[in-house]
């Protein structure tokens, strides 16, 4: 979809690609929902000479195959116009593999010094930062290390103990008991668990189907 931004994204790589010939990209995730982007996708691919360097995956759901494009990739890139949580950046610091990003919130503040900020509207400066560090061995070791040490803010039993210190400090500044006429509250300090019961239960509607863009540099052996 165009808020990913992966025509950016072959702008940058265009630039990366003139200095490392041997370079792939790989976009990986759904064609479906707006084929005539992903026609312009192609137009650009063509149009900047990458037929042979850029493919695209389509959507993986299979598992193996999704850890192999991680394990054998040089970086993860997100050049998106917006992005609510972008889940890819946290997998890929699994793997130990760097994330390139715009700067901005909220992927520059979950990867934090495990990541590599360029401008994507310059894409000349943007491939020689990505360059540098894929040259500077010491450098590069540095991200991948931060990554594996920060992928593990995000477990499952990491995100609770998280959830249960901002739930503890939340009824803290609360009276021990409390209910107004919109929902009832109750704490249980011992499990350190809030449970919060609306008498006016809202309608839910079920959520739509999600496409994301993995863009992927693999590693060149």
């Amino acid at each position: 979809v165009p808020q990913k931004d992966v025509r950016g994204i072959l702008r940058v790589f265009a630039e990366v690609q003139k200095r490392r010939p041997q370079t792939c990209l790989l976009l990986v995730g759904g064609t479906d929902l707006l084929p005539a982007y992903v026609q312009e996708v192609r137009n650009d691919i063509q149009r900047l000479g990458l037929t042979e360097r850029v493919q695209i995956t389509g959507k993986v759901s299979d598992r193996p195959a999704l850890t192999a494009l991680f394990r054998h990739a040089k970086f993860l890139i997100c050049l998106s116009d917006w992005e609510s949580f972008f889940v890819p950046a946290v997998e890929s610091m699994f793997f130990g593999v760097p994330v390139i990003h715009t700067g901005e919130p909220p992927v520059s503040e979950n990867v934090r010094d495990a990541g590599v900020a360029i401008d994507k509207h310059d894409p000349v400066a943007a491939a020689e930062r990505i360059i540098a560090v894929w040259d500077d061995e010491e450098a590069y070791a540095r991200l991948r290390e931060t990554a594996l040490a920060r992928s593990a803010l995000f477990t499952d039993v990491a995100l609770a103990d998280l959830l249960r210190g901002i739930l503890r400090s939340w009824a803290a500044a609360l009276p021990t008991s409390w209910q107004d006429s919109t929902s009832s509250m109750c704490w249980n300090p011992s499990a350190g668990m809030m449970a919060v019961t609306p008498k006016i239960r809202p309608r839910r509607k079920p959520f739509g189907k999600t496409h994301c863009w993995h863009s992927i540099f693999p590693s060149s052996r």
